[in-house]
């Protein structure tokens, strides 16, 4: 857990340095990735294939959302799906109060599944999630 405080710290303040800010009421989700490549394939090829297949396919599909891949400072061989949502109202877009997707939310993660199911071919990918609303 204080791994993660320190990554939300970091990229706080490094998305302040580039012109990027998180704004009050914002919502920040951290997929953390448990990964089991197979044997032939390396970690840059999976990022490669996530930041050029998956990133552009958010975005197009939810420009509320801007989605980044993050790596732990600590343990480097540890990386994460990072995902901002300016307000909540951007969230509810996709999203039901109680997680479920919306009609909109439902119809991005149709396009995305055959992205997720094509992520075999690298191993096994898991993830688990953490969401976070920006207070201050």
């Amino acid at each position: 857990m204080k791994r993660l405080v320190i990554a939300f710290v970091f990229i706080m303040v490094t998305g302040v340095a580039f012109g990027q800010t998180i704004q009050k009421g914002g919502m920040l989700s951290l997929h953390e990735w448990t990964l089991k490549l197979n044997s032939d394939v390396t970690m840059d090829q999976f990022l490669e294939h996530w930041k050029s297949n998956f990133i552009p396919v958010m975005k197009e599909l939810i420009p509320e959302m801007k989605p980044y891949i993050v790596r732990s400072l600590g343990d480097q061989t540890r990386f994460a799906g990072l995902y901002y949502w300016n307000s909540m109202e951007d969230l509810g877009i996709y999203y039901n109060p109680d997680g479920s997707p919306t009609e909109t939310g439902a119809a991005a993660h149709e396009k995305v599944m055959p992205l997720m199911e094509g992520l075999s071919e690298f191993g096994e990918f898991t993830w688990t999630e953490e969401n976070w609303l920006v207070l201050e």
